[in-house]
């Protein structure tokens, strides 16, 4: 069974699963599959900062179409990233439902992480 129709499979089929005729690698499928999710997730959220002013992501996609372009196929690739390590690091199952959890999941959890470290770096009292 060729990779795409694999991934087609995959990600829009009855399963959920990779099928069990694919014989190439299971994490690469999961790894674009999340990517996709991602990205998808990342474009809804631009498209209601758009009409709405504000953001679920709690992101701010600028003023500019090629920043805000930029800023969704970076989040996308780097739920994709997230999606390669989760699954080669056996945390995940490689199913359609953890792929939309990493591909929604990364958006909406690491700002928050990254907002948590700068506040705490910031209240740290500097020693002289």
């Amino acid at each position: 069974m060729p990779f795409w129709q694999a991934f087609a499979e995959f990600v829009l089929g009855d399963t959920g699963r990779v099928p069990e005729a694919y014989q190439g690698s299971a994490i690469l499928i999961f790894c674009i599959g999340s990517a996709l999710m991602g990205l998808v997730a990342v474009v809804l959220d631009w498209v209601l900062y758009a009409v709405k002013g504000r953001s679920v992501f709690d992101l701010s996609y600028g003023g500019r179409f090629s920043t805000g372009v930029r800023l969704v196929l970076l989040w996308g690739l780097g739920a994709g990233i997230g999606g390669f390590l989760g699954s080669a690091a056996s945390i995940l199952q490689v199913t359609r439902a953890a792929c939309i959890g990493v591909g929604v999941g990364w958006p909406l959890v690491l700002p928050r992480l990254i907002d948590s470290f700068t506040k705490e770096q910031l209240q740290q009292p500097v020693d002289d």
